[in-house]
């Protein structure tokens, strides 16, 4: 099942008012899924009201990805075939 944002949310506040087990059996769905709802309130809030998942994070080195990703494409505008084991090694590479 996708629930959007909005739902997500009015399950959160119907389970501050009672508790987490309770509202999942009314609303027919994990009690583990209210409790992650819950943990994830803040940033559900600033989502779109229509949007279901949080999907998509932060990259770590933004500055690795950036200049993997050059070199990925500077491999394949040369003809060469570029594997994951490739960009693991050129990774590790470069971080040290």
């Amino acid at each position: 099942m996708r629930y959007d944002a909005s739902f997500k949310l009015k399950v959160v506040e119907m389970a501050k008012g009672t508790n987490n087990c309770e509202t999942a059996r009314q609303y027919g769905i994990n009690d583990k899924q209210v409790r992650e709802w819950r943990k994830s309130e803040a940033v559900r809030q600033k989502l779109p009201r229509k949007k279901c998942a949080l999907r998509g994070k932060n990259c770590k080195w933004p500055e690795l990805e950036r200049d993997l990703c050059e070199w990925v494409d500077q491999k394949r505008q040369n003809g060469f075939i570029v594997t994951r084991a490739m960009i693991r090694i050129q990774a590790l590479a470069r971080d040290r």
